[in-house]
């Protein structure tokens, strides 16, 4: 069974900002370092790129964090699970296995009458 690579919890975007920011402090640092010894464009390149990335970064967390999301409990294990609105299925954290979730419609209200008009004659 092939996994999705889309994000199915605010820890997956969350992460993955994390990464980017963790990455971005090492090219910035690396970049710092290769500037005041090379003294070339290299490094300041390497800057720009670290700087980028940890904007690119704080965004991916903040994406993360403003994510709407809902808590299924899994009928296996019964851990509550915290996953975004959006997704169909996802793995359960605690017992692995695999969950469909199906759609659920709003309870519908009753429509209202039509009254009929009458007729002149």
């Amino acid at each position: 069974m092939a996994q999705s690579t889309e994000p199915k919890t605010r820890f997956d975007i969350v992460s993955k900002g994390v990464g980017l920011i963790a990455g971005s402090l090492m090219m910035i640092i690396i970049g710092i370092v290769v500037s005041l010894t090379l003294r070339n464009e290299f490094g300041l390149s390497m800057l720009l790129m670290g700087v980028c990335f940890g904007g690119y970064g704080g965004f991916q967390i903040y994406q993360g964090m403003e994510a709407r999301t809902k808590q299924i409990t899994c009928p296996h294990c019964g851990e509550a699970n915290q996953i975004l609105s959006e997704v169909k299925s996802f793995t359960c954290v605690q017992c692995d296995k695999p969950l469909k979730l199906v759609a659920q419609r709003p309870p519908s209200s009753p429509s209202p009458r039509r009254r009929g008009t009458k007729r002149l004659s």
